[in-house]
Order: structure tokens, then sequence, then C-alpha cells
């Protein structure tokens, strides 16, 4: 596919993905023949979308498939840095989530798997209230949160670029707030 050299902010704000390595597009995907962002580790393709430290709770939503689940190295386990406290691994190579979306409280070690198929991944991260879910099922749940958003967010990678997301995404919707 062709490199995708920014990712797109719909909300008329200017706060656009700057590409470092150019993931592709493509057009030949698992999601229902719509095309999706091809991401390669190994090639260490993310985008930096900025400050979101204003954030005082936010909700994204990921449309996603990994090419190995669990991945095989951890350099090939991150999907994100929203948060201030550690990577994101969606999953780990043990096959457990970790997830660090809009807080400094990382929320570890709990179940996710078949992530080499599209799902839909999903976390909220609100004062006292942090949960994610996976194709609409509640996985995770706890009402200890501080709410912290990253100063550097990235889609694609953590907060230095070495722990990458490696597979396709389809779409990423972030809300400043959470939903109802």
């Amino acid at each position: 596919g062709d490199p995708v050299t920014e990712w797109t902010h719909r909300s008329g704000n200017n706060n656009h993905g700057a590409h470092t390595n150019s993931p592709l597009f493509e057009t030949n995907t698992d999601f229902n023949g719509h095309p999706a962002i091809a991401f390669d580790a190994d090639n260490q393709q993310y985008y930096t979308i900025g400050n979101l430290s204003t954030f005082t709770e936010g909700e994204v939503f990921v449309i996603l498939e990994r090419n190995e689940d669990p991945p095989s190295s951890t350099s090939k386990s991150g999907l994100w840095t929203f948060g201030t406290d550690g990577n994101t691994h969606i999953p780990y190579i043990s096959g457990n989530a970790y997830d660090a979306f809009g807080t400094s409280d990382r929320k570890d070690n709990f179940a996710i798997d078949a992530m080499n198929q599209p799902r839909i991944y999903h976390s909220l991260s609100q004062t006292d209230n942090w949960k994610a879910w996976l194709d609409d099922t509640e996985i995770y749940s706890t009402t200890s949160n501080p709410v912290s958003f990253s100063s550097s967010a990235k889609i694609g990678a953590n907060s230095n670029g070495t722990v990458l997301f490696d597979g396709l995404m389809a779409e990423v919707i972030l809300f400043n707030q959470g939903l109802n």
C-alpha cells in the first residue's frame, strides 16, 4: 500500500498525527472489505498526535488486528501512548493486557484473547473509574483511577517509540470525555 504520512484529526482542531516511517494504507484487509493502516513494528512506524494533558477524562475506541497473538517480542506488543504510566500492551507476550489509557496507574495483567482477528477494543478513564471492553464485553473495571493523559500521545507506539504496534488499525476514535 501507499504511505500514510498523516493521521487526520476530524474534529477541526488540526491535531493531526505526524508520522514516523509512514505506516501503509492497505485495502486488502479482514475488516469487511474496508481499508486499514498497516503498522510494521520492524520498521518503527507510528504517529505522534500531541499533547492530551489537558484532558480530565476520556474514552477511546480502536478497530484492530494484530499480526501475531500473542506478539513474539515485547518490541511488537505496543498499542498507544495516551496515559503517563508505562506501556500499553494489547496483549503483551504473556497473552494478557496492560493498558495505561488516560491514567498514571496502568491497569495490569487482565485477560484478552484472539487479537489476531478484527476486534474492537475500547477504554474509559475517569476519576475513580477505569474500564476496558473487547467487542462490547467489559473485560476490566476498577474504581481506583487517577486520571493522567500524556503530553506526547502516540498511536502505534509507547512514549519513546520502542514498543510498537504490529498489525492493522482500521479506526481510532478518541473523546475528551466519557460517553453515556
